[in-house]
């Protein structure tokens, strides 16, 4: 089970096209440390190095991805914190689903 594996189970589920993936430093501008973030219109979920569970940073990165593709991410995100809670939770969700059909 790899990274690449995560990302096309999550492509077929959804069913939208892969986006572009790169490991990068803890941000500058965070205040607290995030396990990544999602940089919009380029399609591009950032994963932190080192971070302890990076496929749910993956998947919760993806879930923003989504949210764009289905025209609503600027919507969800002025929704601040509650949205992000029901990010983690479909993230959690699309994990744990995908852990079970791997093993």
């Amino acid at each position: 089970m790899t990274n690449q594996d995560l990302l096309t189970y999550l492509c077929r589920k959804h069913k939208v096209p892969m986006p572009f993936v790169e490991l990068v430093d803890q941000p500058h501008w965070a205040v607290e440390p995030v396990g990544g973030f999602y940089v919009p219109k380029v399609h591009l979920l950032c994963i932190v190095k080192g971070i302890s569970d990076p496929d749910l940073a993956i998947c919760h990165e993806f879930a923003h991805y989504c949210d764009e593709l289905k025209g609503n991410l600027l919507a969800q995100l002025a929704k601040g914190f509650e949205h992000d809670l029901g990010v983690q939770k479909r993230a959690l969700r699309d994990l744990t689903e995908f852990r079970a059909v791997s093993q």
